[in-house]
């Protein structure tokens, strides 16, 4: 009994990884059109422009020009970020982004974006 107690708490846990997890890609300026995204893993074949992210503090949403998310991101954005210009994708993977992460300059941690260089 304490054993099948043991695998409901584990499962509890696992279940609730992924809870929290979702990143909203506004796909204009306006950010009238958008689609939510959910899940720490690739979501492929989208081929489309994004303008700017709102996404939880946990999550990274790196954009890949490909359409499964192989070989290295183009652009990294996290928070709630507007793009000074728009990026074409084809796919996005939303991946796991520590509290303490400080990416770009650290007055901008909280929300930003960068791309990265070939």
């Amino acid at each position: 009994m304490k054993f099948l107690h043991q695998l409901f708490v584990i499962s509890a846990v696992l279940a609730n990884y992924d809870e929290d997890v979702e990143a909203r890609i506004y796909h204009d300026k306006h950010e009238h059109r958008s689609n939510l995204y959910k899940k720490y893993r690739c979501h492929s074949d989208l081929d489309d422009t994004a303008w700017g992210i709102k996404a939880n503090e946990n999550v990274y949403v790196d954009f890949f020009h490909n359409k499964d998310c192989s070989g290295h991101w183009k652009r990294r954005a996290w928070g709630r970020t507007t793009f000074k210009d728009s990026i074409d994708y084809c796919s996005i993977r939303l991946s796991r982004r520590e509290k303490g992460d400080r990416e770009g300059s650290s007055d901008e941690s909280d929300s930003d974006y960068k791309n990265h260089d070939d």
